[in-house]
């Protein structure tokens, strides 16, 4: 893959198509049978290796997805018991206010 630049500051990706070595043509430019054939297997195991990584990747980030998930849920779950008991705690606070006040118009 080669990339080159368009003049408008943005980077263009060019997939260039895979050629085969100079190293497996005879003579006459014709591709010798035998290496064509370990050739391929090189360009086949390096597209199962790509493919395997891809794999894992995916896994990957499934994984994260599924964990991002998960603590999104839990700390969605105590900030909501925070502000319950934040808002009992208010209610509370009122109620013995009232207890307060109460109490002081009882003494006089």
């Amino acid at each position: 893959m080669e990339s080159t630049n368009d003049g408008s500051g943005s980077l263009l990706l060019e997939h260039s198509t895979p050629t085969l070595p100079t190293s497996i043509l005879d003579k006459a430019g014709e591709p010798l049978r035998h290496e064509i054939t370990k050739w391929d297997e090189g360009r086949y195991r390096e597209i199962e290796e790509l493919k395997n990584r891809t794999s894992q990747m995916e896994k990957t980030m499934k994984w994260w997805g599924d964990c991002t998930a998960n603590w999104r849920e839990k700390w969605g779950k105590v900030r909501a018991e925070r502000n319950r008991a934040r808002e009992q705690c208010k209610a509370l606070q009122l109620k013995l206010d009232a207890v307060y006040k109460e109490c002081n118009t009882l003494k006089y």
